[in-house]
Order: structure tokens, then sequence, then C-alpha cells
């Protein structure tokens, strides 16, 4: 299939002011996450360069960058660049310098992105207050700053100028460096977001009450920056509303506030962002209405980020939302080779992106601070085609199509190897399936959708309902053999003693129904109207979310027990924050610090995992989600009777999907070793 018309358009050249671009697609840095540590701390650094040049020979046309903080009270760690003029001019311009011709040299086009934290700065970092425009803590819905939220300090209007002073400071070395333009960041909560919010804005001077006060800064911040550049220079200003916080900037009154701040002229465009990256909860195009209705009351070009994973819907985005640049950030971390398909107008598999904000928002938003990728495709960008083909039509047998065995398969067929994949049950998948199967992840079958499309292509045999045993292996006799064959459900000790569950339903000893949360998600499970869902502390929520909100929505009360402080302790926030919305919203009750300890008649017995104090509940089910034990029996009968014999995914350790993907990666090392090294497989 061809490229459609409505794809086609996002590969029309357009100018933001002085600036043309070779398409409409933009890619914008997700977090500060790019400077350096020890000595390049707070620098810009050769790593910083690879990634965008990598990002500009893929072929996109706009590249907004990481955050650069303008001043020392906003900068939260060393891995945030510092720009302003606290920050020795050199060698920071010399260092980006370096960036911006690497992606000049792919005809890429690159705008320096000035920040300013505000209230979610991290003060713990150089131990300077949280500048703020009045003396309040971070809103209630908004995102918790790494320091911990202190009380900001009100600034005082010299204070303000000398903000003001630093993003001008700050563009004209964009300027000297080399970047093409600049855009001032007034969105996601931050500095002068906080200043155009009601909610964070209770000033009573020219600088606060009504819509010109509140803009004040802003307007002073992007006149400064033009004069700083000139009119060579690109000028854009992010907005966004306040994400969940009561009485602050909602979608609505952005219009407002975007033809405001254009009205004097000096901006080239408005780049609207959503309050929260949306997640695969949200309809796509999520927040496209509010920034074509920014567009026709500004009227300057408008840069979109939402959620973009179709490109059929992204294109018509420009034909009738009238949007002249389109953030296909996660669309092209997802598949690297996005652009060079849609130019090429031919057949073509893109690997979409299941909006799972994993990789692209939660590791890098992570202590380490890791540039963004996607799940699926470790890498930033660059092609994503078929690997060396060292396969040299070896044969290799994969056992299990959960989404490692699928990643194998997939990467080994197209290295030259010539895969049979073997699949217990009726359907390839695996745990992704279920997943994509719970309330709002419907997207996570399009990653399944995309493998089966891989595999067809790449000639893979695929044999569905085939449980492998060691005599089907030997009677086969492959090269090389990969086991993924995921794993088991965890199960406490006291469910064993009492009948216990397994994956299919069953009951205890109390003849209270007892099931695994597989069971639930593949609608195998009988369960009564009240339900407790019993979590443990290895779950990472994402399961225990989705299989709370599938029993609420199909009318079961639900009660989660979990013996962490919060259920979603490792779910990034912005699944986190809309997922206990809807969750409280449905009627589900959390019991946090608490552990299930066993049943009885019609009623969950826990304690709490702190003070011990019993307690239960009245339950007419109980659902477990307890994580998983490595199901490796065929992995280790196989090692010991051939060579050649690996394992990947959950039969080496339960994790989660990305250990899945990086374990095919290893796993393809080690065959690609063995291979040139001519290592002999097969039977021992």
């Amino acid at each position: 299939m061809g490229t459609s018309a409505t794809e086609a358009n996002l590969l029309e050249e357009v100018a933001l002011g002085p600036v043309r671009l070779r398409n409409r697609l933009a890619f914008l840095a997700p977090t500060p996450a790019h400077g350096g540590t020890d000595d390049e701390a707070n620098l810009p650094t050769e790593e910083l360069a690879r990634y965008w040049e990598a990002v500009a020979a893929a072929g996109i046309g706009l590249i907004v960058g990481e955050h650069q903080s303008v001043h020392p009270t906003g900068t939260s760690h060393p891995r945030v660049v510092e720009s302003g003029p606290a920050t020795p001019a050199e060698p920071l311009i010399g260092r980006y310098t370096k960036v911006t011709e690497a992606v000049h040299r792919c005809e890429g086009r690159i705008f320096a992105h000035l920040y300013h934290p505000g209230l979610l700065a991290n003060p713990g970092y150089r131990l300077l207050p949280l500048w703020a425009p009045s003396a309040l803590r971070v809103p209630v819905g908004a995102p918790v700053p790494a320091g911990g939220g202190a009380i900001g300090h009100a600034m005082s209007e010299a204070e303000i100028a000398e903000v003001v002073a630093a993003f001008a400071e700050a563009a004209r070395r964009a300027g000297a460096a080399g970047f093409d333009g600049v855009e001032v960041d007034a969105a996601s909560g931050y500095l002068l977001a906080e200043f155009l919010s009601p909610a964070t804005n209770r000033r009573n001077d020219a600088y606060g009450g009504g819509l010109a006060e509140r803009c004040r800064m802003v307007v002073e911040v992007l006149a400064a920056v033009r004069a700083a550049v000139g009119t060579e220079l690109a000028v854009g200003v992010r907005l966004g509303p306040d994400p969940y916080v009561e009485g602050g900037l909602a979608e609505d009154g952005l219009p407002e506030v975007a033809a405001f701040l254009s009205a004097p002229g000096g901006i080239d465009y408005v780049s609207v962002v959503p309050g929260l990256v949306p997640d695969a909860a949200a309809p796509e195009a999520a927040g496209s209405q509010t920034a074509s209705a920014v567009a026709r009351a500004a009227g300057v070009p408008v840069l979109y980020s939402g959620l973009l994973t179709d490109l059929s819907e992204a294109g018509t985005l420009v034909a009738e939302g009238g949007l002249a640049v389109l953030d296909v950030t996660r669309a092209a971390l997802a598949d690297p080779g996005l652009v060079t398909k849609l130019l090429s107008g031919g057949p073509s598999f893109f690997r979409p992106c299941v909006a799972c904000n994993q990789t692209c928002t939660t590791r890098a938003s992570q202590a380490a601070m890791a540039p963004a990728s996607c799940l699926f495709t470790p890498l930033p960008s660059g092609a994503d085609g078929a690997p060396n083909r060292f396969g040299d039509d070896r044969s290799l047998l994969v056992v299990g199509a959960g989404l490692a065995g699928l990643e194998v398969a997939r990467l080994a067929a197209g290295a030259g190897f010539m895969v049979t994949l073997l699949e217990a049950g009726p359907e390839v998948g695996g745990q992704l399936r279920l997943a994509a199967r719970a309330p709002r992840r419907a997207r996570l079958g399009r990653a399944i959708q995309f493998y089966e499309d891989q595999l067809a292509q790449w000639g893979v045999e695929v044999a569905l309902d085939q449980p492998a045993t060691v005599e089907t292996v030997e009677s086969l006799d492959p090269d090389f053999v990969v086991a993924a064959t995921g794993c088991l459900p965890d199960r406490p000790a006291w469910s064993t003693a009492t009948g216990g569950a397994d994956e299919r339903p069953g009951r205890g000893a109390s003849g209270l129904p007892i099931t695994d949360v597989r069971a639930v998600l593949a609608g195998q499970a009988t369960l009564g109207r009240r339900v407790v869902l019993a979590v443990s502390h290895t779950e990472s929520g994402y399961v225990s979310l989705a299989a709370a909100e599938f029993l609420a929505d199909q009318g079961h009360e639900v009660w989660l027990v979990t013996p962490d402080f919060e259920p979603a302790g490792m779910v990034d926030f912005f699944t986190s924050e809309a997922a206990y919305r809807r969750l409280l919203k449905k009627g589900v009750r959390i019991e946090p610090t608490c552990e299930v300890e066993g049943v009885t008649d019609g009623l969950v017995l826990f304690s709490n995992v702190f003070s011990g104090e019993a307690g239960s509940l009245p339950a007419d089910g109980l659902v477990l989600a307890q994580g998983g034990v490595a199901d490796d029996a065929l992995y280790r009968a196989l090692r010991g009777l051939r060579a050649g014999v690996l394992a990947a995914g959950d039969c080496v350790a339960p994790r989660d999907m990305e250990g899945a993907i990086s374990d095919a990666r290893l796993v393809m090392a080690e065959l690609a070793l063995a291979c040139r090294s001519g290592e002999t497989a097969g039977r021992r």
C-alpha cells in the first residue's frame, strides 16, 4: 500500500517564520535528559550531537531540542543543560555548535528549547529555593518535583527581570551556536506557565490578576528573546493546560492566551502540548481540537503535540485541522524509518507506537535521566530494517510466541535463519495479547498485528496449539533453539495450602473462588459481585490497575490490596494519575500497605505490613496479581542435551516488556557470535 494523499501532505515543506522545514514532522525532546555528568555536568555532550544527528538523518523536519535551563534556580540535575548567563559562554556555544552542525549536515533544522521549571525544579541539586509567582506548593494534581515539592519563593520584580534577561542571553547563545530557532516553554507547569495560571499566580502587582497581568512576564520574555536573536531565527512559545489543577488554566483558555501573546507580532508560531502525556487510554489526536482553536485565534502556525500514532489521522490534522507542524516523536521512536517509508511511497510496515509511556517518558524521567527511546525499538533513531544476514539459512526453533519469542523470530528471520515458531496456545502474543484486552489498552494489539505481518513477510513458519517437549525439539533437530516459554503465575504459600490458584479459575478449601489475574483478563474467570484483587510488591502496577478497571467495568465491587504505599509505584505519572481518577470514580477501593494472608468462608484475610494489624474484607472472589515464576523446565532439559540452546523473556526471569525486547536483542548477539565463530550447534 502506497502513501495516501493525507499522509503525503505530511511531507510538504512548511515555514515557521524565517525557517523553512523540509516536512511537517517534528521531534520534541521528551525530557531534560541530554547533558553530561561529572566534568561535563550541565553541558551538551558528544552523545547529544550523535543523538540529534541520528534523528535528523532519519528525515525529521524539525527537532525541538532538550530543555535548556536558563537560570541556576531552574537546573534540577547534572543532565540538564544550563545555557543562561551563569554558565560560561564557552565551552557551551562551542559544544552546541557541534550539535547544530551535525543536524544541518543531515539537512535538518533544530530549535533551542528554553525553560525554567519553577515549582517543578529540584531544590536539592543546588540547595536553591524554588522560584515561583507566589509562595505556594505544587498544586495537587501536578507532578511532584524530584526534590519534593517545597513551598515556592515569591519572586520579586527584580528577580523576574533577572529571569527575563537570562532567557534573552540563552537565546543569544543559541543563535551564536547555530540553532535555527528558539522555543520558549510556557507550558507543563513550569515557571512561565505558573505565571499564566490563576491557580499558581496569586500576585496583586503588575504580574498578577487579569489576563494581561498574568501574561506580562511571558510577553517580556518573548520580546527579550526576539531582540536577542533578531529576525533570522524563528521564535515560538509553548503553551499547554494545567493537568488536573483546580482553578488552573484549562484547555478552553489557551486560544485567548495564544491570541494575546501573538498580538505584538513577535512570535512565528505557537506550540500546543497536552497537560499530561497521553497514554494508551487517550484517543488518537488527543488535544488536536484545542490546537486547531489556538491556530484560529493566534493567526500564526501551530505545532501540535499530543498523541499521533496513526499517520493517516496525522494527515487529516493538516488538511482539516489547520495545523502546520505535527509532533511525531513517539511514532518516530517506535519506527525510526518512518519518514523513509513515507518517502518511498511503496508497501511498508510501520512499527506502531502503542502509547505505553514506558521508556519514552517513564525511564527518561527516572534518576538515570536516560535519553528517550521506544520500548520496542531501543535505539533512538536510524533504520530499523533487516539486520546483517549472518544466519546463512541455519535452522532456528523458537518455542513460545510471547513478546520475546516474537521479537527473536522477527529478527532472526531477517538475519537469514530459517525460523520455526511453536506456540502452545491458539494465538500469538502471550501476555501482551491479554494486556490488550484490558480497558483502554487495545492499542497494544497493534504491536501483535505488526509481528504477525512481519512473520508473514519473512516467511516464518508459525505452528499454533503446539506445546513443545524435548521429544518435539529432538525430532525437528534445529541448529539453534531459543526457549521463550514465559512464566507461570506466582502463588503465595497460603493459596497452595488452601487449594490455591493457578492460571485457571479454582476454589480454595473455603469455597471462595481464587484465580489469577491472567484468567480474569482472558475472560475465563467466574467471580461474584465482591472481588478482592491481591497485589504483590513485585507487580509493577500496570497489570493490577488494568485488572481492577476491567473488573469494575464488569460491574464488580473491587478492593485492591497492595503491600506498597500505592499500587502504581512503578507506573509513569501520566498513566497512573489518569488511571486512579478513573478507578475511584468507578468505585474501586484501595487498601495500601497490606498483604493478603488467606481466605475463609466469605472473607479475605490480610494484615498491615508495618503494624501487623489484622483485617478482613467480605468477598465473593479473590484475584491474585502476584507476578510470575520462570517456566524454564524445557530450557533446562535442552541445555543438557544440545548445544546452541538460548533463552529469552520471562523464562529467564519474569520482567516487563522492555526486558523481553532486551533479551531478544541479547539472544541475537549471541547467535551472531556463534555463527561467525563457527560454533557447532545441535545435539551434543
